[in-house]
């Protein structure tokens, strides 16, 4: 009986730590952009639990700039407008997000110069 009651308590215990490490993880969508696709320009969702209402955005890459951003009207998501044209190699730009409470969090973003030819 011990060893019955032992496993389902594992198993409970597995599946909740899975669950709990799933709400924890951000995401971007579109996870990624072309430099030449609408002329650089496109729109980001940064979904996470622990955003909040997000305080602040920034980003690292040069040949990103940062046109917009705005807080999503459900909690946890930001609106990034970029502009990715002057992106020259196939990077990862980091977005990064300053939380309503807490610290920075970076959400990683692919950017390729131009979309590849058939």
């Amino acid at each position: 009986m011990n060893n019955t009651v032992h496993n389902i308590a594992c198993v409970f215990a597995l599946g909740w730590s899975a669950l709990a490490a799933v709400a924890q993880t951000g995401h971007v969508d579109p996870p990624g952009w072309w430099g030449d696709l609408e002329e650089g320009k496109v729109e980001v969702l940064v979904s996470h639990p622990d955003l909040g209402v997000p305080r602040d955005v920034d980003t690292d890459n040069d040949g990103v700039t940062l046109l917009h951003w705005r807080p999503s009207t459900l909690p946890g998501h930001v609106w990034i407008e970029l502009d990715v044209s002057g992106v020259q190699e196939a990077t990862e730009v980091a977005l990064n997000v300053l939380p309503e409470l807490g610290r920075w969090t970076s959400f990683p973003f692919q950017v390729v110069p131009a979309m590849p030819s058939n």
